[in-house]
This record gives structure tokens, C-alpha cells and sequence, in this order.
């Protein structure tokens, strides 16, 4: 169960404010929690892939941590309308139950 944000047409501006409802929602999981799940946090790393327009041209950003998305600082275009997705993930392969 990852922790997606998908954005369209969205100004870098508002990213900063996007990234910390992500770091909010990836460091505690309050649906895993009430269901019990045997994890609560989003903590096996985060990224990012984005288009936007730089001078005109269409640019691609793409970034990858193995850090929890709370612990770790990325850098964003500087300008313009972005398109793509934000992800934190967890790695838990188990989707049962606590005991």
C-alpha cells in the first residue's frame, strides 16, 4: 500500500505544500493502524517523476530515495506547470492482520 499523489498542471509553487501532506500521510498510517495492519508508516523510501517546460522544452525529473519521504530533502523545478506523481512507499509484504 504506497502513498501516491498525482499532479496535473499543477504550479511548483504549490509542490512544497503537496510533499508535506505526502511526508504527513507516509509517516503515520492511520487506515493501516485501524485495520490492524502490521505496519503504520510509508518508511522504505520516496520519489518523484515530473514533466514540466524549461525554456519552451518539455523536461523530465526524476528522483529516487531509499530514505523515508520525512527525512529527506529534494529539489523541484524552479518555474512553470508540472505534470507527474509524488510516491512514498512501504516494502511490508505482509498485508495481514496483527496478532
Amino acid at each position: 500500500m504506497c502513498r501516491l499523489i498525482a499532479l496535473w498542471r499543477v504550479n511548483v509553487e504549490r509542490l512544497g505544500e503537496l510533499l508535506d501532506a505526502l511526508r504527513s500521510a507516509s509517516r503515520r498510517d492511520f487506515v493501516a493502524e485501524e485495520l490492524g495492519l502490521r505496519f503504520s508508516a510509508h518508511d522504505d523510501g520516496w520519489g518523484y517523476a515530473l514533466a514540466y517546460r524549461r525554456a519552451g522544452e518539455l523536461s523530465i525529473a526524476v528522483y529516487k530515495s531509499r530514505r523515508p519521504v520525512w527525512e529527506d530533502e529534494a529539489a523541484f523545478p524552479s518555474s512553470g506547470l508540472v505534470y507527474g506523481v509524488l510516491h512514498a512507499l512501504t516494502r511490508s509484504s505482509d498485508w495481514s492482520r496483527a496478532s
